[in-house]
């Protein structure tokens, strides 16, 4: 399937049956989902990800809800561009 190739961004920091993203993967055949800590469009902060505890539940929820092959990816080339920050409770990436 065609969908199995996508990766795609959603908002929110908890995901259910109902969540839009779930429905989407589901429907389509999502192969992943990229997670980010900051919405550009909204400027504001969380998109995604808020500590490591929350994170873990999030793509543990997404895992559960969607296919346990499910990609998960995030946006963390270490210095400047790290959606994995220390603050939130990550290990420094340098």
């Amino acid at each position: 399937m065609i969908g199995e190739m996508i990766i795609l961004g959603f908002r929110g920091t908890q995901v259910n049956n109902s969540s839009k993203i779930v429905k989407d993967i589901n429907k389509y055949y999502i192969g992943g989902v990229i997670l980010f800590d900051y919405d550009v469009p909204s400027k504001s902060f969380p998109r995604n990800i808020v500590d490591p505890k929350q994170t873990k539940k999030l793509i543990e929820d997404l895992k559960k809800l969607t296919r346990s092959d499910l990609l998960v990816a995030v946006d963390a080339e270490g210095g400047y561009v790290n959606r994995l920050k220390a603050e939130y409770g990550f290990i420094q990436i340098e």
